[in-house]
């Protein structure tokens, strides 16, 4: 099978110029994009001007993904053939 990317790839830049499109389809698609473990732990809240919001459980989740955070922006962009983000920050959920 295919990734996504491969066979939508010029729509999926072209529609994901609007951020908070390109945030609906990280949504749906990030368990692909980073793995069902970080998916479960990491999720995508907001997207503004290339800057990724993560939704995380707890601080030390927080200070985890930032070690990775150039790892999950290789991977994103990496899935849509194209400089979706730049940077990813953190931000712990409440209760």
């Amino acid at each position: 099978m295919r990734p996504i990317n491969s066979l939508f790839s010029g729509w999926l830049q072209q529609v994901t110029r609007d951020d908070q499109i390109a945030l609906i389809f990280l949504v749906e698609l990030w368990p692909q994009i980073v793995g069902e473990g970080l998916a479960d732990q990491a999720r995508p809240v907001a997207l503004d001007k290339r800057v990724l919001t993560l939704s995380v459980p707890s601080e030390a989740w927080g200070n985890e993904l930032s070690d990775l955070g150039r790892t999950i922006v290789k991977r994103v962009n990496a899935f849509w053939s194209y400089s979706l983000i730049r940077k990813v920050e953190c931000k712990v959920r409440a209760g």
